[in-house]
């Protein structure tokens, strides 16, 4: 979403179009704050929004949390570091233009694999066909740049002049023993909606995270 938008705006989300997806809506922007997303010319347009924003309110606190869509893409030819990296330098830039604005820390919600969004309704038929819980699991991760997007959040870190802190939630989905991102319970129930959300199983899931974030601040 961006600034117009909040929790009590629900009734605005159902906007009168053919699209639900239209650009006119809350849904079709998809813009990251740190760099221009697809390089559509919505997201490029609106690409300042976000530091304008912080720089009228001047938060004591920032929360930068987004489902990475362009963050995660490789390398241009014959890059090999974050110093050649466009994208890197583009995120690096933004993120020194937000921190200038927030008195504390600006926390980051770090990446994860995104999930198959046509696979969601196939787990409960998967579970009780006793499909290998392996084959469930993968087949519910979209293979992308999520390892990349880690990666330059991570270095964004370092370069934050030690005000951003990331929130991952990596310890709660990975199973270091399979070596697979876990999306739903051994009950079969799911932790994201079809729409790439969580779904409310999946926020309590992950609630103890931002009630541990909350408690530092």
């Amino acid at each position: 979403m961006n600034y117009r938008w909040n929790v009590n705006d629900l009734k605005n989300l159902y906007a009168p179009t053919c699209d639900y997806e239209s650009i006119k809506t809350p849904y079709g922007w998809w813009c990251e704050p740190l760099l221009v997303s697809a390089d559509t010319d919505t997201c490029r347009a609106n690409f300042t929004t976000f530091v304008e924003r912080i720089k009228k309110e001047k938060p004591d606190y920032a929360f930068h949390i987004t489902r990475e869509v362009s963050i995660g893409r490789g390398f241009p030819p014959n890059v090999t570091t974050f110093d050649q990296d466009p994208t890197y330098q583009t995120m690096k830039g933004q993120m020194l233009k937000l921190i200038e604005n927030i008195k504390n820390k600006l926390y980051i919600v770090h990446a994860i694999p995104s999930v198959q969004p046509g696979s969601i309704s196939k787990i409960a038929e998967w579970v009780k066909n006793g499909t290998d819980p392996m084959v469930v699991q993968r087949a519910l991760l979209r293979p992308h740049g999520f390892e990349m997007a880690r990666k330059r959040y991570e270095q964004l870190v370092k370069d934050c002049n030690g005000k951003c802190i990331l929130i991952d939630y990596t310890p709660i989905f990975y199973n270091n023993a399979t070596k697979i991102y876990e999306y739903y319970d051994k009950k079969g129930f799911s932790y994201w909606t079809a729409d790439q959300h969580f779904s409310p199983h999946g926020i309590e899931h992950i609630r103890h995270v931002w009630t541990g974030v909350c408690e530092q601040l």
